[in-house]
């Protein structure tokens, strides 16, 4: 039975919490023993690499985001070698076939008008993704797609966290809202149309986050920034939960997948993920 996406985060979210493991391989940071093994088959060292961490982290996440530029890093298009996507698309069949209660979020920032992009819905699809994300700049030209696909999440890019988007989206426009504030009164109307829109609103930016979640109620939230960029765990719950009904997913990436880089890498990883989920778990007490 095909679920719309807000509904199964929020189921996610009870079951589990909020924590969304992202998928972001890095060869130079994969364990030592992993990659002698396996470095003539760059799919099969992806593989193995990802599926111990999703075994070991499921209990303790909502979900997995694996980001498309990572895996696209691994191919070798000169030489016909997609080593990257072909270990995408088995990863997202795992986590399908072995955790179809965990949401799936495709992050490819795709974005375009009219039938370009019927491409990006059907790649989604494929990979079978509950969502993607997408990039709002050449507007909400997605009524065909979101038509046709209307269980599938749209994540439209709103505040994110890293440091260059602050000056464009925070730009204060002649209406007197920031760049942001308008991009999210413009996609909202999908939203209260009744379509999957969500909003990525980043971790680096609690005020702002907790003024999105006031202006969207309980629609699904992508939060990323927590770790390397700076964001705080306990700021984000605070800012982001939206109640009883507010859809949340506070995707945390390195700090997970690269925990520990021996042979206990997946008890690493499950540690973290564990950590992670009692910090937000308590942030709410």
């Amino acid at each position: 039975m095909n679920i719309r996406f807000s509904q199964r985060l929020r189921r996610a979210n009870k079951a589990r919490g909020w924590l969304i493991c992202g998928l972001d391989p890095v060869l130079a940071k994969l364990p030592v023993h992993l990659v002698n093994k396996w470095a003539c088959d760059r799919t099969t060292l992806i593989v193995v690499f990802l599926t111990a961490i999703v075994d070991a982290v499921a209990p303790y996440v909502a979900g997995f985001k694996p980001n498309i530029s990572f895996f696209l890093i691994f191919d070798d298009e000169e030489n016909g070698k997609f080593y990257g996507q072909e270990a995408l698309s088995i990863i997202c069949r795992y986590i399908r076939e072995n955790y179809p209660d965990h949401v799936l979020i495709l992050d490819v920032k795709d974005g375009d008008i009219g039938a370009s992009n019927e491409g990006y819905f059907k790649r989604a699809i494929g990979y079978g993704a509950h969502a993607l994300t997408w990039d709002p700049y050449l507007g909400p030209a997605v009524i065909d797609q979101v038509n046709k696909y209307p269980y599938l999440g749209v994540i439209v890019l709103a505040r994110t966290s890293n440091s260059e988007g602050t000056a464009l989206q925070n730009e204060t426009m002649k209406n007197g809202l920031r760049v942001f504030e308008h991009n999210i009164n413009q996609w909202m109307r999908l939203r209260t149309s009744g379509y999957e829109i969500g909003f990525v609103a980043g971790a680096t930016h609690p005020d702002d986050l907790q003024k999105i979640r006031r202006k969207v109620g309980a629609t699904p939230l992508l939060v990323p920034g927590i770790g390397k960029q700076g964001g705080d765990p306990t700021a984000v719950v605070k800012a982001g939960f939206g109640g009883k009904f507010g859809a949340l997913a506070i995707n945390v990436s390195s700090d997970i997948l690269n925990a520990g880089n021996t042979e206990n890498f997946a008890t690493d990883a499950r540690l973290k993920a564990q950590e992670y989920q009692n910090t937000f778990a308590q942030a709410r007490m």
